[in-house]
């Protein structure tokens, strides 16, 4: 079956087409510069104050800022450290720049919360083929890096964010 003359042009336009749509995806899904913002920068001061306080008490930090999903961005364990005995401990982070008597670390680990901290932890352990004990703790930082003072650092070693038979030691 013989073509139209005009088809290598038409193909030649839907290829320019194709190509330009491909260009604007691209544009529209490409990496963006993180914004940093003054809350980011605190949290970010929170996880050097909380990984420092971490060394001193004998963990070793093995990752910060970890990301273990590549499909769900939400998904982030501040800081992945082990203990004396072996364990892998995940560790979340919570930074407030004042002390109050009333202000908890815990009602900020909403549910929603827990529930991404869960899924972050099981995609690092299948992601890594990890085998051994692990747990949860949750380092609270009073304090910010423009004060001047020393932070007040309060550690949880061991909060039940994994249902009892999902826990090894």
């Amino acid at each position: 079956m013989k073509k139209p003359d005009d088809a290598p042009e038409a193909r030649g336009a839907l290829k320019r087409a194709a190509r330009a749509v491909a260009g604007a995806v691209r544009q529209m899904f490409a990496r963006q510069p993180r914004i940093r913002n003054e809350s980011v920068e605190q949290g970010l001061w929170g996880e050097e104050v909380a990984a420092r306080e971490l060394e001193k008490r004998g963990y070793s930090v093995t990752g910060r800022r970890v990301r273990p999903s590549l499909r769900d961005k939400r998904l982030e364990i501040d800081i992945i450290a082990r203990d004396g005995a072996g364990s892998t401990v995940f560790v979340e982070v919570k930074t407030h720049k004042r002390h109050s008597e009333y202000e908890s670390a815990m009602p900020g680990i909403n549910r929603a919360k827990k529930s991404n901290l869960r899924k972050a932890c099981l995609a690092w352990l299948r992601r890594t083929g990890y085998r051994g004990g692990y747990r949860f703790a949750v380092v609270e930082v009073f304090g910010s890096r423009e004060s001047g003072a020393p932070p007040e650092v309060r550690f949880y070693p061991d909060v039940p964010l994994f249902p009892p038979r999902w826990r090894f030691r």
